[in-house]
Order: C-alpha cells, then sequence, then structure tokens
C-alpha cells in the first residue's frame, strides 16, 4: 500500500495532468481571438474558454473522494465517509468567486488587448 506521501505525489500530478489539459484547451480558444474583432471573436472564444475551464475543475474536483479515502486509509485511521465532494460546488467559478460564464471576466481579456469596456466608452464617449 501507497504511504501517504506518495499518495499525495500521485494526486497532485493528476491535478496537474488535468490542468495541463484543460489550459492547452483554453489556449487554443485564445488563439481564435482576433484584434480587428474582439468583440465578434469573444462571442467565438468565450465558450471554448469556459468549456475548457470548467472540465479541468470538474476534473480535479472529481478525485477528491478517493484521494481522501486513500490516504485516510494510508494513514491507518478508520473512518467510513460522511458524505460525498459535490463536485458542482467547485464548477464553474472564477477564483474570485465570479460565474465563470459573466460579461465581467470578458473585459478583463478585451481590456488586455487595449480595448475600453462598453461603461467606459459611453462615460468617455
Amino acid at each position: 500500500m501507497a504511504g501517504v506521501r506518495e499518495l499525495a505525489t500521485a494526486h497532485y500530478l493528476l491535478q496537474q495532468r488535468a490542468v495541463r489539459r484543460a489550459a492547452t484547451r483554453a489556449q487554443e480558444g485564445w488563439r481564435r481571438m482576433s484584434t480587428a474583432d474582439l468583440d465578434g471573436s469573444w462571442q467565438v472564444v468565450a465558450p471554448l474558454l469556459v468549456e475548457a475551464v470548467t472540465a479541468g475543475q470538474q476534473e480535479n474536483a472529481s478525485t477528491a473522494d478517493a484521494y481522501v479515502g486513500a490516504v485516510v486509509a494510508a494513514d491507518g485511521t478508520r473512518s467510513q465517509p460522511s458524505g460525498a465532494v459535490n463536485t458542482a460546488a467547485f464548477v464553474g467559478q472564477a477564483a474570485d468567486g465570479r460565474p465563470l460564464s459573466l460579461g465581467d471576466l470578458r473585459w478583463e481579456a478585451i481590456e488586455a488587448f487595449g480595448e475600453e469596456p462598453p461603461a467606459a466608452r459611453r462615460a468617455a464617449g
């Protein structure tokens, strides 16, 4: 039986592979952005980015129950799970808690290309 350290390392590597897959998918989406048509290309890219990130979040969250169970067993603790991880609680949220699909996140990306959000354009206009 693997020890706690080996289980932690294996779980970390599993999570990193999922992150890499999600990042690769997101990068493929970003390559579709056009500086000539930020609004139009964002309509194509945004769903791809949301899909890539949520798939990675789901994949990583789905490994928690098995990992915790294995660590508890490796530690020699006798314990029965009192529940299961609700993976949906970890999917579809940005790091700051905002939903991934909201337009607010869009404007952070668009501003990186040098454009202002519509509210700023209206205020300046």
